[in-house]
C-alpha cells in the first residue's frame, strides 16, 4: 500500500519545478528522489522505524524540506522544534513527550537523545524500511502554549491532513503554473498550508533565504510569486517597505491571511500592491489542521466592523456556537475530519473542540471574531473585557494600531493603552472620553514607534507588557 507521501507525489508532474531555493530549481522528480534517499537513511538510523516522533530542527531550505517529507515517508512523525528554545525547556519537552531522535543541520548534545546530523544522513547506507499506515498515525506534532508551563502537543493525523487538503481544493484553485511563497517557520502550522497545498497541486514552492526575507515585496516581484500566504502583521512591514519603493505586484492572484484578525483597511491597502489578487481571510486553531473557516474579501462591501469576518466552515469542518449572550456572541466549537483527537498526555476530546474564541454570526451567515474568552480582567469590582475596549476604539479609528495590557503596579490593577506614533494622542483621548465607560478608561497611554513581534510575525504580547512596565517604572 502506498503511503501519504507516495500518493501525494504520484499526482505531480515530474518535470515541473517543485522547489526554487537560492535561484536553483528542483523538479518533482528530483525532489521525490531525494526524499526517498533521505527516507532510507532515516530508516537506517532510527530504531523501531514506525511511528516514532522525530524532532526536526531546521531553518527553511531545500534539504530541510526533503528531510521533513522523508520523515513522513519513512512512517514516522515529524515534530518541528525551534532552534531558539532554551535548552532546559527543550530537554523538558523531549523527556515528557518521548522524543528520542532529533534531525538537525547543527551539532549539539542532549543526554539520551539521538542527534542525527544532516551530513550523516547524506552518507548513510541504505536500508529499506517497512511502513505500516493506520488511520491513527500522526503526520506531525506541533506545540502550542500550555497553562502548566509545558507546551501542549497537538498531533495531527494523516486523515486530518488529507481532510484539510480536500477542503481547500474547494476554496482556492492552485495549479501547476503557480509559484507559492514559503515564509512561515516549520514550527508554525501555517507552513503546513504552504508546503502541502503547493505539492498537492503540482505548484512550485519558492523558499526565501535570510537575505530575501528582508524585503518580501522584492522577493515576490523577482520570483514572480502568484500565491502569497502570511499573517496580517507582516503586511504592515510590507507597507513600510512600499514607502521606500513603490511595488505593483500584478502576478499575485491569491492571498491567504491567517493567524490574526485581518483589519478591513489592511486588506484594502494590500490590494493597492496586489491589484489582481483575491484576498482570503482564513481562521483556524492548530487543533483543527491550519484553517477551519475562510472568508473572501469583497472590495465593494462597506464593512461596518474593524476586522473582516472569518467566514464559513470548510467542507470537512462542522461548527456551532454555545452559550450565546443577548447579542448572539458565544464560544466557537469545531468538529469534523480536520479536528484532532486530543492533546498528547491528555484525554481525548469528545466530538466537539472548544476553541476559546468568542464569535457571532452576521446576517450573511459569516462568523465574526470578537475576542478570546479568557481576556478579561477585574478592576474596582467591574469585570472588563480588554478586547471589547479594543473593538470600540478601533471601530472609531480604523487606522490605529492599539493594544491594551493590564499591569499590577504597586498592587494596583492598571489598564494601559499602547498606540503607534501615527495617531494623535489627543484624538484617542477624545474617543475614550466619548465612547468608554469610566471603569474602562486607561490609567496611561503609551506611544511606541513599533510593536514587538514574535518569531511567527505575530504580536509578542509578553514583550509588550515588559516594555510598558519598564516605561512606567522610570
Amino acid at each position: 500500500m502506498r503511503n501519504f507521501i507516495e500518493i501525494l507525489f504520484s499526482k505531480a508532474k515530474g518535470k515541473n519545478n517543485a522547489v526554487i531555493y537560492k535561484g536553483i530549481s528542483y523538479s518533482y522528480d528530483k525532489l521525490y528522489k531525494d526524499v526517498i534517499q533521505y527516507s532510507l537513511s532515516i530508516g537506517s538510523r532510527v530504531e523501531s522505524n514506525n511511528g516514532q516522533k522525530i524532532g526536526f530542527m531546521f531553518d527553511k531550505s531545500y534539504n530541510s524540506l526533503c528531510i521533513l517529507l522523508a520523515i513522513m515517508h519513512s512512517g514516522n512523525t515529524y515534530v518541528p522544534l525551534n532552534k531558539k528554545t532554551p535548552k532546559n525547556r527543550l530537554i523538558n519537552i523531549l523527556k515528557n513527550y518521548g522524543i528520542e531522535n532529533i534531525i538537525s543541520d547543527e551539532n549539539f548534545i542532549i543526554e539520551r537523545v539521538n542527534i542525527i546530523n544532516l551530513n550523516d544522513l547524506k552518507n548513510s547506507n541504505n536500508i529499506i524500511c517497512s511502513y505500516k499506515k493506520s488511520e491513527g498515525d500522526y503526520a506531525y506534532i506541533i506545540f502550542t502554549s500550555g497553562s502548566t508551563g509545558l507546551p501542549k502537543a497537538v498531533g495531527i493525523s494523516y486523515f486530518n491532513l488529507q481532510c484539510f487538503l480536500d477542503s481547500m481544493k474547494e476554496v482556492v484553485d492552485i495549479n501547476e503554473d503557480d509559484r507559492v511563497s514559503f515564509y512561515a517557520d516549520y514550527f508554525f502550522d501555517f507552513s503546513i498550508a504552504e508546503i502541502f497545498l503547493t505539492i498537492g497541486n503540482s505548484a512550485c514552492l519558492v523558499i526565501p533565504d535570510n537575505f530575501e526575507k528582508r524585503n518580501p515585496l522584492k522577493f515576490v516581484e523577482e520570483n514572480e510569486i502568484t500565491i502569497w500566504m502570511s499573517v496580517p502583521s507582516y503586511v504592515n512591514y510590507c507597507m513600510e517597505l512600499n514607502k521606500i519603493k513603490k511595488y505593483i505586484l500584478n502576478n499575485v492572484r491569491i492571498t491567504i491571511f491567517c493567524g490574526e484578525g485581518l483589519p478591513v483597511q489592511l486588506a484594502r491597502s494590500w490590494l493597492n500592491i496586489v491589484p489582481n489578487s483575491k484576498v482570503y481571510n482564513a481562521y483556524g486553531p492548530t487543533e483543527a489542521t491550519v484553517f477551519s473557516t475562510v472568508y473572501l474579501f469583497d472590495l465593494d462591501i462597506d464593512y461596518e466592523t474593524y476586522l473582516l469576518p472569518i467566514g464559513t466552515d470548510l467542507k470537512n469542518i462542522k461548527s456551532k456556537i454555545t452559550l450565546t449572550d443577548e447579542k448572539g456572541i458565544g464560544e466557537l466549537f469545531l468538529s469534523g475530519g480536520q479536528v484532532f483527537s486530543g492533546y498528547l498526555l491528555d484525554e481525548c476530546i469528545d466530538e466537539w473542540y472548544g476553541t476559546g474564541d468568542m464569535v457571532y454570526k452576521d446576517k450573511y451567515g459569516n462568523y465574526n471574531f470578537v475576542c478570546r474568552n479568557d481576556f478579561q480582567i477585574k478592576r474596582n469590582g467591574y469585570r472588563i473585557d480588554i478586547n471589547e475596549i479594543k473593538s470600540i476604539i478601533k471601530n472609531s479609528l480604523n487606522n490605529i494600531e492599539l493594544e491594551i495590557v493590564d499591569l499590577d503596579l504597586d498592587d494596583v490593577k492598571k489598564i494601559i493603552f499602547i498606540i503607534d506614533n501615527k495617531i494623535d494622542v489627543l484624538v484617542v483621548k477624545n474617543i475614550i472620553d466619548d465612547k468608554l465607560e469610566s471603569y474602562m478608561k486607561p490609567d496611561n497611554i503609551l506611544v511606541l514607534d513599533r510593536f514587538p513581534l514574535n518569531q511567527n510575525g505575530k504580536l509578542d504580547y509578553s514583550s509588550l507588557k515588559i516594555i510598558a512596565k519598564e516605561i512606567l517604572s522610570t
